[in-house]
């Protein structure tokens, strides 16, 4: 009960903070009008993306770091004769974090120029990623996962290369989305 005194109490008291700061802001801007008390504009350019500014570094290292961490699991495991059950246990925890990773960068706001194609392609790239992790665990529902992840991140990897894009989450939504491209050609042929 005290709990949800203190969330209630500090999510009003964040939200109170924004509004008032966006109307001050909104209000020092036009003096002579009368103050528009509802510009949600002025509050999501100018104060909400100094958070999402923030996170997107961390966002893009620790992707970085789980990814790296999927391929020396899955050389590991195959290569050498190393426990298989943790290098598994840390294949789920790689393959989950990469993918929920790639959600969180699609639902942050972008004013990229090919912003749709981003966001369709870290959507379609976490769908991919866990379904290579259904996959490599042989849990069932994988081959739906891995054909959607596929058929959505390699045609917009590819469009986005065209177009002469290269970042670090285009190249790695087009070498998860290869690998399932892989994976299902191979289970379909």
């Amino acid at each position: 009960m005290v709990f949800q005194k203190f969330l209630k109490k500090t999510y009003f008291s964040c939200a109170f903070r924004l509004i008032s700061a966006s109307l001050n802001e909104h209000a020092q801007r036009t003096r002579k009008t009368k103050p528009n008390y509802f510009d949600y504009k002025t509050l999501n350019d100018k104060i909400m993306p100094s958070a999402f500014d923030s996170l997107r570094p961390v966002l893009s290292k620790l992707s970085n770091i789980a990814f790296v961490l999927v391929l020396a699991s899955y050389i590991l495991l195959n290569f050498t004769k190393v426990d298989a059950s943790l290098l598994r246990m840390l294949q789920i925890v790689a393959w989950s974090t990469f993918a929920m990773v790639c959600i969180m960068e699609a639902l942050m706001p972008n004013k990229a120029k090919y912003a749709i194609l981003y966001k369709i392609l870290s959507f379609g790239t976490a769908v991919a990623a866990l379904g290579i992790l259904f996959f490599t665990m042989k849990w069932e529902g994988y081959k739906n996962m891995l054909l959607v992840g596929a058929a959505t991140t390699l045609p917009i990897s590819l469009l986005l290369l065209l177009v002469g894009n290269t970042d670090s989450k285009l190249l790695k939504g087009l070498v998860v989305g290869g690998l399932a491209g892989f994976i299902v050609y191979n289970l379909f042929a």
